[in-house]
């Protein structure tokens, strides 16, 4: 948790099994070799509150029974999120782009989420 993964030729962060991925920043990874900004190998791991940009694939999850929630993504090559079937991931929702904004904004550039549990997109 809490640490800076960049520039690495396969994953930024990969775990097994358990494992509890909390925010971290994950950017520009597994370019030379397919990776991901976070790559779960195994089962049980819960991936939150991670800002996963600019890496060939965003978070890949290799197996069932993970959680993945309220993590931002954008900018990755291939997916943002790569799954199997049988894991819990928060919506994942696509960040609208605001007009210019100048004093109040208005109602129609939020994010209109209604979920505490969404992933971003942008």
């Amino acid at each position: 948790s809490r640490c800076i993964a960049s520039y690495n030729g396969e994953n930024g962060i990969e775990v097994w099994d358990g494992c509890l991925v909390v925010d971290n920043d994950c950017s520009a990874n597994g370019f030379q070799h397919d990776g991901s900004g976070i790559e779960v190998v195994n089962l049980g791991s819960t991936i939150r509150d991670n800002r996963v940009s600019a890496n060939n694939r965003g978070i890949k999850l290799r197996h069932g029974r993970n959680l993945v929630i309220n993590n931002f993504l954008y900018d990755n090559a291939s997916k943002n999120i790569s799954t199997v079937a049988g894991n819990r991931i928060g919506t994942l929702k696509a960040a609208r782009s605001s007009p210019n904004l100048e004093g109040n904004s208005d109602s129609n550039t939020g994010l209109a989420i209604t979920s505490p549990w969404a992933n971003f997109s942008y």
